[in-house]
Protein backbone atom coordinates (compact mmCIF):
# COMPACT_ATOMS: atom_id res chain seq x y z
CA UNK A 1 0.00 0.00 0.00
CA UNK A 2 2.93 2.41 0.63
CA UNK A 3 3.74 2.98 -3.04
CA UNK A 4 0.24 2.92 -4.56
CA UNK A 5 -1.83 5.92 -5.56
CA UNK A 6 -5.10 4.20 -4.53
CA UNK A 7 -7.05 6.25 -1.99
CA UNK A 8 -6.08 9.32 -0.01
CA UNK A 9 -3.75 7.36 2.27
CA UNK A 10 -1.63 6.21 -0.69
CA UNK A 11 -1.21 9.76 -1.99
CA UNK A 12 -0.17 11.00 1.45
CA UNK A 13 2.33 8.17 1.81
CA UNK A 14 3.97 8.92 -1.54
CA UNK A 15 4.09 12.66 -0.81
CA UNK A 16 5.68 11.99 2.56
CA UNK A 17 8.28 9.69 1.02
CA UNK A 18 9.14 12.32 -1.59
CA UNK A 19 9.51 15.03 1.06
CA UNK A 20 11.71 12.78 3.17
CA UNK A 21 13.94 11.99 0.19
CA UNK A 22 14.24 15.70 -0.62
CA UNK A 23 15.20 16.48 2.97
CA UNK A 24 17.77 13.71 3.09
CA UNK A 25 19.35 14.87 -0.19
CA UNK A 26 19.61 18.49 0.96
CA UNK A 27 21.05 17.54 4.35
CA UNK A 28 23.52 14.97 3.03
CA UNK A 29 26.61 17.21 3.30
CA UNK A 30 25.63 19.04 6.50
CA UNK A 31 27.72 18.06 9.57
CA UNK A 32 25.58 19.67 12.29
CA UNK A 33 22.10 21.18 12.65
CA UNK A 34 20.67 23.54 15.25
CA UNK A 35 16.93 22.99 15.73
CA UNK A 36 14.96 25.92 17.16
CA UNK A 37 11.24 25.39 17.77
CA UNK A 38 9.17 28.55 18.26
CA UNK A 39 9.11 30.49 21.55
CA UNK A 40 7.11 28.78 24.31
CA UNK A 41 6.69 25.57 22.26
CA UNK A 42 3.62 23.43 22.63
CA UNK A 43 3.87 19.62 22.78
CA UNK A 44 3.50 19.33 18.97
CA UNK A 45 6.45 21.66 18.37
CA UNK A 46 8.61 19.77 20.87
CA UNK A 47 7.67 16.39 19.37
CA UNK A 48 8.37 17.62 15.83
CA UNK A 49 11.76 19.01 16.83
CA UNK A 50 12.69 15.77 18.58
CA UNK A 51 11.52 13.70 15.59
CA UNK A 52 13.62 15.81 13.21
CA UNK A 53 16.66 15.47 15.47
CA UNK A 54 16.17 11.70 15.61
CA UNK A 55 15.73 11.43 11.84
CA UNK A 56 18.86 13.44 11.08
CA UNK A 57 20.93 11.58 13.67
CA UNK A 58 19.80 8.08 12.69
CA UNK A 59 19.57 8.43 8.89
CA UNK A 60 22.44 10.82 8.11
CA UNK A 61 24.65 10.70 11.20
CA UNK A 62 24.28 14.48 11.59
CA UNK A 63 24.89 15.94 15.03
CA UNK A 64 21.89 17.92 16.21
CA UNK A 65 21.35 20.43 18.97
CA UNK A 66 17.83 21.23 20.11
CA UNK A 67 17.40 24.59 21.87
Amino acid sequence: MGSTMDGAHGRVTIAMQQRLQSLLQVMDAVPEVLILPHTDPDPDAIASALALAYLLTQKLDIQTRLV
